[in-house]
């Protein structure tokens, strides 16, 4: 009888503990996804900015290549996950796809989802069903399959899209262009002429103004035409194309850059003309 009576009196304290620390575990499971949430904040920033000063075309696929340019950063939430392959950090699972928007824009993109909403849920799983066409809320695709794509709002997550961001930067090379061409009508105004080269001629600016190395080693101020003076942003693009001049005639050249942003199927190429009518 006394083993009974210790039994019971095990359950009663047993399941006081239990009521008594069930308030204190919810609020460190909520601390957990607040936490979580931070990575993938935090994450999604540094995506964000690899995209617009590394990359400058595309978003890194795993945690390897966003670290890769920045070791220094924090995370707050849990451990390391892996599963067949895939790589998740603080809590969060990358989803990586190539598609094309409603503009046209072909890129990549980069869905980072919080794994505490689901914690029961073995990364295999969470992985399946993300994938599936049924978790998308804005449509009836599967998010391999390129169309539009998101999340319910009971799911943490997150979204970084590198065509979001291609009008902008084809709005800096449209300006990159303008200011080149700006020096070409100040060559005019001094000796009545944008150029020395013949008609027909077409040049890109680092080698007529010589210098034939790349981008990423080019530094200084060089002379076109012996004349000009033009820096490296001048002579090259974002993504370290040249800048090309194509002589129409003695009144007319016009700046070409060929970015490596791609729409249609093809790569968009940006020109701006210096004309005297």
């Amino acid at each position: 009888m006394a083993a009974l009576w210790m039994l019971i009196i095990g359950i009663i304290y047993g399941s006081s503990v239990l009521y008594v620390a069930a308030p204190y575990i919810g609020q460190l499971e909520q601390a957990q996804n607040q936490l979580n949430r931070r990575d993938i904040y935090d994450l999604g920033v540094e995506v964000e900015r690899q995209l617009l000063e590394v990359t400058k075309s595309s978003v890194p696929q795993n945690l390897t290549q966003i670290l890769q340019y920045n070791n220094d950063m924090r995370f707050f939430g849990s451990q390391h996950y892996f599963s067949n392959g895939s790589e998740t950090y603080g809590g969060a699972l990358f989803l990586y796809r190539n598609y094309t928007d409603s503009q046209g824009f072909s890129g990549t993109e980069l869905v980072l989802v919080g794994k505490g909403d689901h914690p029961n849920e073995n990364l295999t799983d969470m992985r399946s069903r993300l994938e599936d066409a049924s978790a998308n809320a804005c449509g009836d695709t599967a998010f391999a399959e390129g169309g539009s794509w998101c999340l319910s709002s009971g799911e943490s997550w997150l979204r970084v899209g590198a065509t979001d961001y291609f009008p902008v930067m084809l709005s800096g090379e449209s300006a990159r262009l303008k200011s080149t061409i700006t020096k070409f009508y100040r060559r005019y105004s001094g000796d009545g002429k944008f150029t020395d080269l013949a008609d027909g001629s077409v040049v890109n600016l680092a080698a007529q103004s010589g210098y034939l190395g790349t981008e990423d080693n080019c530094s200084g101020v060089y002379l076109f035409d012996g004349v000009i003076p033009l820096t490296c942003m001048d002579m090259f693009n974002s993504w370290g194309g040249n800048i090309i001049l194509q002589v129409e005639n003695s009144n007319s050249v016009v700046l070409v850059n060929e970015t490596s942003i791609i729409r249609n199927g093809q790569n968009v190429v940006l020109a701006e003309e210096a004309k005297l009518e």
